[in-house]
């Protein structure tokens, strides 16, 4: 019996019961007997989790250090500049008159001065974020903080339910970042229903087998909104920087980036 090259060579994605997703590398080849009939197939396959999580975390740390590189450039060649026009225009502002023709234009510059500098603040936050800073936490209030923050975003016709579980032990985060971890995310959502839709945001403890490979027990943090959603060829490129599908000057790519780093620096994982 002789065998042929791969007839078939091919990358599988299964998904477990408790969700995890294992990469399967697939091999099958043609069998031939002496006379090069062909008496079947015969196949192989490879669990390359890890090494495909390895490869990904390479080209991620790549990633970074270019973010890294690009920011501080970024800082050093727009930041000087960028204040002298703001200080400029703030000193004029003092001098005129409230109601002078030329203060909207002023303030228009100041106010678009500071936006490209929490841009480049973005940056530089995402290229060499700050040490967390944890504390026992109540991750309820955290969510219910974040919904206060952003009621200016909601509209008559979001449809808005917040089922959290009650009685939630206390989680050891940094209540800062996951609130910035909850504002990027809620702010997707609502982009993402400009003419109203539903949002649920809900919590739960899970413990025991249905537990994936963080702590046991976990919480389980879910938020769904009925936008529109991403295509399925862009879903493997939301979390990488500078990605994004919105309109040029509407996003900097760096939202869900930084939401994944939130999320990791927490000994949790995102699906």
């Amino acid at each position: 019996m002789k065998t042929r090259r791969a007839l078939v060579e091919d990358l599988q994605i299964l998904a477990k019961e408790d969700g995890e997703k294992r990469t399967i590398m697939v091999n099958i080849q043609p069998i031939h007997d002496a006379e090069g009939k062909l008496t079947g197939f015969q196949g192989i396959a490879r669990d390359i989790s890890e090494r495909s999580q390895q490869q990904e975390q390479m080209i991620h740390s790549e990633k970074l250090a270019t973010v890294g590189l690009i920011a501080s450039g970024i800082a050093h060649e727009i930041g000087t500049p960028l204040n002298i026009i703001s200080g400029n225009a703030e000193f004029l502002l003092a001098d005129l008159p409230e109601y002078h023709p030329m203060r909207e234009e002023l303030e228009t510059i100041v106010d678009q001065c500071q936006r490209i500098s929490d841009q480049v603040k973005s940056l530089l936050n995402f290229a060499r974020p700050s040490s967390s800073q944890f504390a026992p936490l109540n991750i309820n209030e955290i969510i219910h903080d974040t919904l206060r923050l952003l009621k200016h975003m909601i509209k008559p016709n979001h449809n808005i339910q917040v089922n959290l579980t009650p009685e939630m032990p206390p989680l050891m985060g940094d209540k800062y970042r996951l609130r910035q971890l909850f504002i990027n995310l809620l702010l997707n959502a609502f982009q993402a229903m400009p003419t109203g839709g539903s949002l649920t945001i809900s919590t739960r403890l899970i413990s025991g087998s249905r537990a994936p490979k963080v702590e046991d027990p976990y919480v389980d943090i879910k938020i769904q909104d009925s936008g529109q959603g991403i295509e399925k060829e862009h879903l493997t490129s939301i979390f990488d920087p500078f990605f994004t599908t919105k309109a040029m000057g509407q996003g900097t790519g760096l939202g869900l980036a930084v939401c994944l780093r939130i999320v990791k620096d927490h000994a949790g994982a995102s699906r």
